[in-house]
């Protein structure tokens, strides 16, 4: 099932100090449930420890009343007996992450 939220992996340009988020076969973010995931692809992928280094993994996801996109990492987030959530302060409200 193709996933538009969740886990992202994204790999630092050094050209452009951006990160630049892997994509699967369509073009599309590829996403992870949760963090564990993405980094055991990086590890079948064969991407080491220290080369690992140069990539963050982020949540990705849309507040739910806004439609705000956002990137997030883990310290942006709070955790709370609903789960992992985020404030936006584009629209006041808070959502669930994942």
């Amino acid at each position: 099932m193709k996933m538009n939220i969740g886990v992202v992996i994204g790999h630092y340009n050094t050209d452009s100090n951006n990160l630049e988020y892997l994509l699967d076969e369509k073009g599309d973010y590829l996403h992870f449930y949760d963090v564990e995931e993405a980094r055991k692809y990086m590890n079948n992928k064969g991407i080491s420890a220290d080369e690992q280094k140069k990539y963050a993994v982020k949540y990705h996801t849309f507040c739910l009343n806004c439609g705000k996109e956002y990137f997030l990492n883990e310290s942006d987030t709070f955790v709370d007996d609903l789960g992992r959530g985020y404030y936006c302060t584009e629209c006041d409200s808070s959502f669930d992450v994942i």
